[in-house]
């Protein structure tokens, strides 16, 4: 009589007639009466205890839904389900591994990247070094005012690997000496008494297409005079924390007459 054996949720997985054995998954099913049963019998002990370990490149064959196999040359552990994907963790190699499913991670060894695999393709993940953080930054102790005594403030900093290129600040101070000289916190404008603004400050050049803003005189790219009246085709956002654009007041047709005006003037008449 053939014994029919069933998967977990009540499904045929198969059946094995008498006197013979059935080898349609990665362990061994011995029918009644089959002679040399204690060999399959203890092989499939090794393969359940060591959960098929064996190398990438060869992975347990004919698999099943829920099974367990540990990649020996990765040294990981993988679950089947419509193929093998990693437990838990990323692969840590530094060539790019194979037998991934989608959602797992590389941690690529030599280049020291995390990378995902979307089911065709790996994608980078990118990523700085501890203490070296790029974006919004709160401080780890409080930005101060030069006030006696002084007064905390709420600013967030903005960090480019770990160096401080602006701020967002909810009132406008100046900070104190510490504070100014840190180079943790403003040092980067080179000055002892760092003047912060009520929103967003920045340190540095500002460019855009190609024109920029020094934080002080506007800049054009052009020794070429234009129309009189036309706006400059650059933005100076100036370091005092006041927005200016430029207009050519000339009135000869051949010279360029740059005049800074705050964007609270009014451009019209009426």
């Amino acid at each position: 009589m053939a014994y029919t054996i069933l998967n977990n949720d009540g499904s045929l997985l198969t059946r094995v007639a008498d006197d013979s054995i059935d080898q349609s998954t990665s362990v061994t099913f011995v029918g009644r009466d089959y002679s040399g049963y204690g060999q399959y019998y203890n092989q499939n002990l090794v393969t359940l205890l060591t959960n098929s370990a064996n190398a990438n490149y060869n992975p347990p064959a004919n698999p099943v839904k829920g099974q367990l196999w540990y990649d020996t040359t990765f040294k990981r552990l993988r679950i089947y389900d419509n193929g093998f994907t990693s437990a838990g963790g990323a692969t840590v190699s530094a060539q790019q591994p194979a037998g991934l499913g989608a959602g797992d991670f590389w941690y690529d060894s030599t280049n020291q990247v995390l990378n995902f695999y979307n089911g065709s393709n790996y994608s980078t993940l990118p990523s700085y070094p501890v203490g070296q953080p790029t974006g919004w930054v709160s401080p780890t102790t409080a930005v101060l005012d030069n006030s006696n005594p002084p007064v905390n403030q709420q600013v967030t900093l903005i960090e480019n690997y770990g160096n401080v290129v602006g701020a967002l600040s909810q009132s406008t101070f100046v900070a104190s000496f510490a504070d100014s000289q840190n180079v943790n916190r403003f040092a980067s404008a080179n000055t002892s008494s760092y003047q912060v603004f009520q929103g967003l400050n920045i340190i540095g050049n500002i460019s855009a297409n190609g024109n920029y803003s020094s934080g002080n005189a506007p800049y054009a790219n052009t020794s070429t005079a234009i129309a009189v009246g036309l706006l400059a085709w650059d933005v100076d956002i100036s370091g005092n924390g006041n927005i200016y654009i430029s207009i050519n007041t000339a009135t000869d047709g051949t010279t360029v007459n740059w005049v800074r005006i705050p964007v609270t003037t009014r451009l019209w008449s009426r």
